[in-house]
């Protein structure tokens, strides 16, 4: 019968998109970096704890990596659950609430062609 406002979900995705594409530069650096260290450190060019410091460095940006994986995998299942019903009709989270509410706390609100709208954009509770 409803949809929920996909806007926010849409920043959230688009967001969490580009923290991954980041994450994933940092890393590919820090393994660039690693590599270097590793090839100075057999040739006892950098001390042990420079080499151990970039080791490290790479392994927290490949966590950091599969972190937002998950945020992004996160974000695109909410742009996937984020729907309640007809085409065209878009709710705020808390609207959507109300709306709910107020059905089950004393009939339906589509009776006797009950209309509420918000002046609030696309935000708004038709009558279906």
């Amino acid at each position: 019968m409803f949809t929920i406002d996909q806007r926010t979900y849409k920043a959230n995705l688009l967001n969490a998109q580009a923290a991954l594409a980041a994450a994933r530069t940092e890393y590919n650096r820090l393994a660039a970096d690693a590599e270097r260290y590793k090839k100075l450190y057999e040739q006892n060019a950098v001390s042990k704890q420079q080499y151990d410091l970039v080791m490290a460095q790479r392994d927290s940006a490949q966590a950091q990596v599969a972190a937002h994986e998950a945020i992004l995998e996160n974000a695109q299942i909410s742009m996937q659950y984020g729907r309640y019903g007809s085409k065209g009709t878009f709710l705020r989270k808390d609207q959507y609430q109300r709306f709910v509410r107020r059905q089950l706390c004393g009939g339906r609100a589509d009776r006797a062609g009950y209309h509420e709208q918000y002046e609030s954009g696309t935000d708004q509770i038709q009558h279906v």
